[in-house]
């Protein structure tokens, strides 16, 4: 499967894999992911014009943030539009809710 989801010990590890002048196939034997997968992750690495080292010295958070993929927006449609709308409506009258005692 190209491009899958994979963990961030997986990204971290093409990366030290990359770092130490493995092949793409090598990298994907070793992870057991397909060499599709391993390959667009290497292009994507590629796209962000940084080397592998700078991008080991990132922390999580900032590594995983450059590879997730945009969600697209969801569009409201009926039943979300009636969530909305009954969620709205319990809160107002949950905010002006006063205590008895």
């Amino acid at each position: 499967m190209a491009n899958k989801n994979i963990t961030m010990l997986q990204l971290r590890s093409i990366l030290q894999q990359k770092s130490l002048g493995k092949s793409n196939r090598q990298i994907a034997k070793f992870l057991h992911l397909s060499r599709q997968t391993v390959n667009g992750y290497i292009q994507q690495f590629q796209q962000l014009g940084k080397t592998i080292e700078a991008l080991l010295k990132l922390n999580d958070e900032e590594l995983w943030s450059l590879f997730q993929k945009e969600v697209p927006e969801v569009k409201k449609t009926g039943v979300l539009m009636i969530f909305n709308s009954v969620f709205l409506l319990y809160m107002t009258s949950f905010k002006n809710h006063t205590p008895h005692g």
